[in-house]
């Protein structure tokens, strides 16, 4: 953090004091209009230093302008943690923004202590475990590795947010924190979170202690990993039906500890084959969408494209002859850094952000006859392209899964979309088709939500 390179106005700054800067105009901004209190701690390697501990913003803001540290030494994640536990308050939601500009130099420490802490945390919040929490990492220019920064955010149920070497870049950061925190203050207000479709009631929730591996330790082969038998099942959506492949007697390994977790499935105890196939389904509507989408824009399809995904249904011996059947999704893996560019409630990523990722969702709002979307674009960027996975359909008749949002979601999607000049294309090219079918006021859509509708029972 001592090291100056950051850009404000042509003049470097030290890293640590850009960090003070934005931390100052945060809490000028206070997403929480003056109702939240405010804990500020320096960690290293040597120690924590509390700058602020429960304090209004104003008073942040003071704090931050008078203190006067000189970094030194690394990063130590386990400090952190041990910080989160002490300022814990299970009777209230707890935000963290977590800057870093470096790898952790404990990290196996750091993943045994956090997940601990969760676990805890889980087991004695007296809110739901989802708002609980949320983390928020923000890695500097020069973090040698963002995988951890971003394991700890999915693990916090937040956020991770990558910037360059300039204020500004720090800003946008910061302000998307911002935003995210006031939309999820709202969204929980009015009960329209996607959080608040995935968590179980406070009466019926199952706790869980779950531990994880770290970024990178993936093995192949069979050591530390469970031999499974069985068979896997992969949709094709052709614009009208979906075409089921099967093939029999595969064999899968699967590791026995799990990297990471989605919000929307980790509360789910009942997910099972029905749910399988309409998260498959899902990601094979939206590959025709993608596909149909390159065409209309006139892209190659290899540079926007839905990762391939099966259903395996498989089942497991142990030493003493009994089975057990599972039922899980697999798709390709994604070996680089992972983002999300839009939710499935209006967020829309400006820092790594993707004309073609937006574009895509307005084209399947207006293919599909405004009464359905592919929403909550993800994944990784690849060969100057875009590889995604998990996307969302919304519908208008709620008919996939928990995070469909329906109306009110499609609603915040196009109210945040700002159309590009891929909009253009196929906005002009489907005003041509209106004409040449003599249809002024609707057109054949790509896909017929109504059809999908009709068929929810063989899908959902």
């Amino acid at each position: 953090m001592a090291k100056k390179d950051l850009k404000l106005d042509g003049q470097s700054m030290r890293r640590i004091d850009g960090a003070f800067l934005m931390m100052k105009e945060f809490a000028q901004n206070d997403p929480g209009h003056g109702s939240d209190t405010y804990t500020a701690v320096l960690v290293s390697e040597m120690g924590c230093q509390t700058i602020c501990k429960q304090s209004p913003a104003a008073i942040l803001a003071d704090c931050l302008e008078s203190v006067d540290v000189e970094p030194k030494h690394g990063a130590s994640y386990r400090r952190v943690i041990d910080s989160l536990r002490t300022l814990s308050d299970v009777r209230e939601r707890t935000r963290v923004i977590f800057l870093s500009d470096a790898r952790p130099g404990d990290a196996g420490p750091y993943l045994k202590y956090y997940c601990e802490y969760l676990s805890w945390l889980g087991a004695n919040s007296q809110v739901l475990p989802l708002d609980t929490l949320q983390v928020y990492t923000i890695g500097m220019q020069g973090t040698s590795d963002f995988a951890i920064l971003q394991q700890m955010a999915h693990l916090g149920n937040g956020m991770h947010l990558p910037c360059q070497s300039s204020i500004a870049s720090l800003r946008t950061a910061f302000a998307t924190v911002s935003r995210t925190i006031t939309q999820r203050r709202k969204a929980v207000g009015s009960g329209q979170s996607f959080n608040d479709f995935a968590k179980p009631t406070r009466n019926n929730r199952k706790e869980r202690s779950q531990f994880y591996e770290l970024p990178g330790l993936i093995t192949f082969g069979h050591k530390n990993c469970k031999l499974l038998r069985g068979k896997s099942t992969e949709f094709v959506f052709d614009g009208s039906e979906f075409l089921e492949k099967v093939q029999e007697h595969v064999e899968v390994s699967v590791h026995n500890l799990p990297f990471d977790r989605g919000a929307m499935r980790w509360t789910d105890e009942t997910y099972g084959i029905k749910e399988a196939r309409r998260d498959v389904k899902s990601l094979a509507l939206a590959s025709f969408l993608a596909l149909e989408f390159c065409t209309f824009c006139d892209l190659q399809p290899e540079k926007f494209r839905f990762v391939r995904s099966s259903i395996y249904q498989c089942h497991s011996e142990d030493s003493w002859g009994l089975t057990a059947d599972h039922v899980f999704v697999g798709e390709e893996h994604l070996n680089t850094r992972f983002i999300k560019f839009s939710s499935n409630d209006g967020f829309v990523n400006y820092i790594d952000h993707s004309l073609e990722a937006q574009a895509f969702v307005h084209f399947t709002y207006e293919a599909c006859g405004e009464e359905m979307m592919v929403s909550d674009i993800q994944g990784v960027r690849v060969d100057n392209g875009i590889l995604l996975t998990d996307p969302q359909i919304l519908s208008s008749w709620h008919g996939f899964g928990p995070g469909d949002l329906g109306a009110g979601g499609m609603s915040s999607c196009m109210e945040s979309h700002e159309c590009n000049y891929l909009c253009q294309r196929f906005t002009k090219k489907f005003k041509a088709q209106r004409q040449s079918e003599r249809m002024p006021g609707s057109w054949t859509t790509l896909v017929d939500p109504w059809s999908l509708a009709e068929g929810a029972e063989t899908y959902s």
